[in-house]
């Protein structure tokens, strides 16, 4: 997780000093994207040493807009249906827990252009939504069960990234991008396997939609 987190932020650092030129202005231009994404999601806060997390594949659909206030920025809002599984493994006795957490996540931020290239970050504030599950897996087979309400909860947070925008034509681009969340809050707080866990999230996704500039 850490290699792909730098590589990440190499890649972000590359683009924005390489494309800092020649920038075409989006002033007063409205842009409406529909956007999926896949990545990896890992729990961060509490955990105790017996036990090891590692990456979940997260996933989320939405659509998001933006309105350019000057020639290089636009501030967007967005909303997108994200689910992220925490993935917990203990090595005495071999069992691996994978907690599922969904939410409707709202987002808003800047978007800083140089040219096709962007970056962008802002905060996010994911509400709980459906049934949050664990699947627990040991060597005598696996089950599922319902996580109580109570141990559960809303998330918030910080986000990075960046992209490329590829024209279609005209009005229409292929947004392809990435992006880091950090999670602030915890979002379970239960006891597992004797162990009292207080995990936040975090999550890197490849992003990939289709964009539109309103006239």
């Amino acid at each position: 997780m850490k290699t792909i987190l730098t590589a990440a932020a190499v890649f972000l650092i590359f683009t924005s000093i390489t494309a800092i030129a020649a920038t075409r202005s989006v002033k007063g231009k409205s842009v409406v994207t529909g956007v999926a994404s896949g990545g990896f999601s890992t729990a961060g806060g509490y955990i105790p040493s017996e036990m090891t997390a590692d990456p979940g594949f997260s996933r989320s659909i939405g659509v998001n807009y933006g309105y350019g206030v000057l020639d290089r920025l636009m501030l967007q809002c967005g909303i997108e249906f994200m689910r992220k599984p925490l993935v917990l493994k203990t090595k005495t006795p071999a069992t691996t827990d994978t907690i599922s957490l969904n939410f409707v996540d709202f987002y808003g931020g800047g978007r800083w252009f140089f040219n096709s290239f962007y970056a962008d970050a802002g905060i996010f504030y994911g509400q709980r939504v459906l049934t949050q599950q664990i699947k627990s897996e040991e060597n005598n087979g696996s089950s599922t069960r319902t996580i109580p309400d109570r141990c559960t909860h809303s998330d918030a947070g910080l986000y990075i990234g960046t992209g490329y925008l590829f024209r279609i034509k005209k009005n229409v681009k292929f947004d392809l991008g990435c992006r880091f969340e950090y999670g602030i809050p915890v979002v379970y707080n239960q006891e597992l396997r004797g162990h009292n866990l207080d995990l936040q999230t975090r999550n890197l996704s490849i992003r990939a939609g289709i964009a539109y500039t309103l006239e």
